[in-house]
C-alpha cells in the first residue's frame, strides 16, 4: 500500500478554513475524498448567475474552484495545493 503525503483526515480539518489562492481569498466548503481535492468558495461579493434546466437565470451564486491536493499518483503534493496560504 502506497504512503500518502496527506491523509484525507488532514484534509477534513481544512473545513472552513478561510485561505488565499491565486491572490484571492476562499473559503473551503468541502473535501472531495475520491479526488482528494478541496472545494473552494470566493469571498468575494462577486458572484455567477446559475441557470436551470431551460436556460432561465434563476440565482445568484459565488465562484467554486477546486483544488487537488495530491499528485496523480497520490505520492507528493500538488503544486496547486502548495498556493494555498491559510488566513
Amino acid at each position: 500500500m502506497q504512503e500518502h503525503a496527506l491523509t484525507i483526515e488532514q484534509l477534513r480539518e481544512m473545513l472552513g478554513a478561510r485561505l488565499r489562492y491565486r491572490g484571492l481569498s476562499y473559503t473551503v466548503i468541502e473535501i472531495l475524498d475520491d479526488r482528494f481535492e478541496l472545494v473552494l468558495e470566493a469571498d468575494l461579493p462577486t458572484s455567477q448567475i446559475q441557470t436551470d434546466a431551460h436556460g432561465n437565470a434563476r440565482r445568484e451564486m459565488r465562484e467554486l474552484v477546486t483544488v487537488p491536493a495530491l499528485s496523480t499518483d497520490r505520492s507528493v503534493l500538488h503544486p496547486e495545493f502548495l498556493e494555498i496560504t491559510l488566513l
